[in-house]
């Protein structure tokens, strides 16, 4: 890599380029026209290849940054070769729009580095309107303080924003690389969350965008997590809007689940190496993680959504099982793609067959699911969590609802649950415990029957699996909220429910409320 590859830009430009007088215009002004020797197209090829081993680093890292060599620039930067960068999904039209860029000033004396705008048309005073507007909204989203340097203005291009100069005979290549990518991250940072901010789709529309959008052609990646109590119906909701297509079940290979809890590490989740046998002889080979299998099954087919399932992900310390994943989490708004690239060796050679920066697709979205009622968890930190949507699900008929628990005659189920469910919310704040209510999902068809009638057999399964919970749990400091003074001991509990009077171990409240 050249050290000094942007001084060789300007002797290139210098050698190859000469200034010719233009033929008189109808009013008679001549003006200075920049003629390449060897013919403009091949002479700008030139410069590009000169800029490709420089600029690899930053395309890597920052896919969706293009960049394109110009010669000459708006207002008084004119007769100099400079570079734009712009974001994709902002100024698809090149130039007109938002952008970086990196030029020289007329007297080639100084190098500078900034985030401005060009819109043609503009008058002067427009030009400064607007550049006021842009200024106010960068120092909203970034604050005042820019490191590396950076300021707000700048005197020589009249529609910048932020910009850096470096004098002509100090620069040094890498230096000024990592300066442009810092400036970059906050300009893709800054156009990510404005593009988000002055939507015209209402909250609704979107939402309902957000939904259907696994069903649709659309490719477009989020983390999002679905938290609510117990069997609200949170895995039921991924399979019905991720994991279903045109009333079908997606095929087995487009998603990966898996569950955290304590033991579940970054290698698990990841992947790690693992001793294997060939020839007789001990070598280690990577074995790739869920995150690493689907990530390889994304990347090589683009046009396909695919999803990361992760069942009760505060059971484990999420951001550290993450990693430096956790940095590919910040999604650009219009398409979902990281943000940001990392290095990892082990999952590159395995994704891609090379070295090379890793980042999550726009067609890879990470579910998660979070019991709220469990107590014995991690909790997030907040820059993990603010990386992800969040959306309740809220409890609401199942299928299960019309059957007939069994054992208990003409006794629903969802009657159960909104007898059991409307005294738990109805406790003062001291003892009410609203994240331990009954979800739809808490049974299964192997507890409920369709009719009632000989429906007095088979109580010992909802006995085990929810009387209990409601004892031991949601009750464990009030048996009375639900119970019966009579019922003293889990035994007497066991004994009275597989008896003829199974429903004397309620109160007499809830009992006169499942036999309405």
């Amino acid at each position: 890599m050249k050290k000094d590859v942007l001084k060789t830009i300007i002797n290139e430009y210098e050698n190859n380029i000469v200034l010719q007088n233009s033929k008189p215009n109808k009013n008679g002004k001549i003006q200075k026209m920049r003629i390449a020797k060897k013919g403009y197209k091949d002479y700008k090829a030139e410069l590009d290849s000169l800029l490709k081993d420089w600029m690899r680093n930053i395309e890597n890292e920052l896919p969706m940054i293009k960049y394109d060599m110009q010669i000459g620039m708006p207002y008084n930067l004119v007769q100099n070769p400079w570079m734009q960068f712009y974001y994709t999904d902002d100024n698809s039209k090149g130039r007109t729009g938002h952008y970086c860029g990196i030029s020289f000033d007329m007297a080639r004396e100084k190098l500078g580095i900034w985030i401005g705008f060009g819109m043609t048309g503009m008058s002067e005073m427009q030009i400064k309107e607007k550049r006021t507007q842009y200024i106010k909204e960068y120092e909203q989203i970034m604050g005042k303080k820019l490191e590396r340097g950076f300021q707000y203005e700048t005197v020589y291009v009249s529609a910048v924003i932020i910009s850096k100069e470096i004098n002509f005979n100090e620069i040094v290549s890498e230096k000024v690389q990592e300066d442009l990518k810092y400036l970059l991250k906050n300009y893709i940072r800054y156009v990510d969350e404005r593009q988000f901010e002055h939507t015209d789709i209402n909250m609704q529309d979107k939402h309902q965008e957000k939904m259907n959008f696994a069903k649709s052609k659309e490719v477009m990646g989020r983390n999002i997590i679905y938290k609510g109590f117990p069997a609200s119906g949170k895995s039921t909701k991924i399979r019905n809007i991720y994991l279903t297509e045109h009333g079908k079940n997606i095929e087995e290979d487009r998603y990966e689940i898996l569950v955290f809890h304590r033991e579940y590490t970054n290698a698990d989740f990841v992947g790690m190496l693992k001793p294997v046998e060939k020839n007789l002889k001990l070598v280690y080979e990577f074995e790739p993680g869920p995150f690493t299998r689907i990530l390889k099954k994304a990347i090589e087919n683009p046009e396909t959504n695919f999803y990361l399932i992760i069942e009760e992900i505060n059971r484990g310390d999420a951001a550290k099982i993450f990693g430096d994943i956790f940095q590919l989490l910040d999604r650009i708004n219009k398409n979902g793609r990281s943000v940001f690239t990392i290095s990892n060796n082990m999952i590159s050679k395995y994704v891609y067959g090379e070295d090379k920066k890793i980042y999550i697709p726009e067609n890879l979205s990470i579910i998660a699911t979070m019991n709220v009622s469990d107590e014995n968890v991690t909790s997030f930190d907040t820059a993990f969590e603010r990386r992800w949507e969040k959306e309740w699900v809220l409890d609401s008929k199942g299928k299960y609802d019309d059957m007939y628990i069994k054992g208990m005659k003409n006794v629903t189920w969802g009657l159960f649950r909104k007898v059991i469910n409307d005294k738990i919310i109805s406790q003062n704040s001291i003892t009410r415990n609203e994240d331990k209510q009954l979800g739809a999902y808490f049974i299964d068809e192997k507890l409920v029957v369709e009719s009632y009638i000989e429906n007095d057999k088979g109580r010992e399964g909802f006995l085990n699996n929810i009387i209990t919970y409601l004892y031991t749990n949601v009750c464990k400091y009030d048996k009375n909220m639900i119970f019966s003074d009579d019922i003293k001991s889990m035994q007497q509990l066991f004994n009275k429910f597989l008896s003829d009077n199974y429903l004397d171990i309620f109160n007499d409240e809830i009992k006169t409320n499942l036999k309405i």
